[in-house]
């Protein structure tokens, strides 16, 4: 049987004002968690690691799109320990990215 050994989603939102697309994965609310779980389990079902890419605009966000809002200092906070949670809990990643930093 094929499988695919690893699922990694595309851009995740991980705050309203940095959208640059519709109709996207978002993890910036509790309310997008359910098709993230269905995700997750089905990946984990499959035997398949997956890997959530998470991802903010920036300057390139599209205002039309955005509802206004800001990002407050509480909720970068939580990007940052969700960040640092996940390479801790999987060290192979820091090894990743810094061996593609010095690529």
């Amino acid at each position: 049987m094929n499988r695919a050994g690893l699922v990694i989603t595309g851009c995740t939102h991980v705050t309203p004002n940095g959208l640059d697309f519709t109709h996207g994965f978002a993890g910036y609310d509790d309310i997008f968690l359910p098709s993230l779980r269905k995700l997750a389990d089905v990946a984990k079902s499959e035997g398949t690691s997956a890997i959530l890419k998470i991802f903010h605009a920036g300057n390139k966000a599209i205002p039309e799109i955005i509802p206004n809002t800001t990002l407050k200092a509480e909720e970068l906070r939580f990007l940052l320990v969700v960040i640092v949670h996940a390479f801790i809990m999987n060290p192979e990643w820091a090894e990743m990215v810094a061996s593609g930093c010095e690529a």
